[in-house]
């Protein structure tokens, strides 16, 4: 539900911080609820646009969004598909690879969840995972069993950017 929908209060400080450290901004996100019947595309669009007006009112720019809907086991056909797009896979990365003038050299995948991490290793890029959302979960009740750690961890999505902008310089 868009009025549902509310950002970190830091999320376009730290958007803003990449774009003016001349970073593209990308997000990839699995939207297995589109899949399994729980909201729309249509829906889930009205939840981007009220995202991306709230980081223009801000300043902050999001260079492209890249989503995946499918679901294996979906009751709606057109969404029950084991996709490449879908995380940990790298579909959406190598779309954005193709489509936008990326420095994989410089790539960095900031995330919530392992899986989000291992999309980022999959890829090849830095990893941080942020102990917002899910993170903090993952890590206390997961981390043991993972195969490979992140490259950070950090406390936020702000702490993450600040990391990764120290990192460049």
């Amino acid at each position: 539900d868009p009025d549902n929908f509310h950002m970190y209060p830091y999320a376009s400080q730290a958007v803003l911080m990449l774009n003016k450290s001349g970073f593209l901004v990308v997000i990839v996100t699995n939207q297995a609820g589109i899949g399994r019947g729980f909201f729309t595309e249509a829906v889930m669009e009205k939840v981007h646009k009220k995202m991306y007006d709230s980081f223009n009112r801000q300043g902050a720019k999001i260079d492209k969004l890249y989503y995946c809907p499918h679901q294996i086991g979906s009751k709606i056909p057109e969404y029950n598909i084991d996709c490449r797009c879908r995380k940990p896979y790298i579909g959406m990365l190598e779309k954005a690879f193709s489509e936008l003038p990326v420095d994989k050299n410089r790539t960095y995948f900031i995330g919530d969840k392992y899986s989000d991490m291992q999309t980022g290793f999959n890829a090849g890029c830095k990893t941080i995972m942020v102990k917002t959302g899910y993170g903090k979960g993952e890590i206390l009740q997961k981390s043991h069993s993972w195969q490979r750690r992140p490259d950070v961890i950090a406390e936020t999505l702000l702490d993450a950017v600040k990391i990764v902008i120290e990192d460049i310089n």
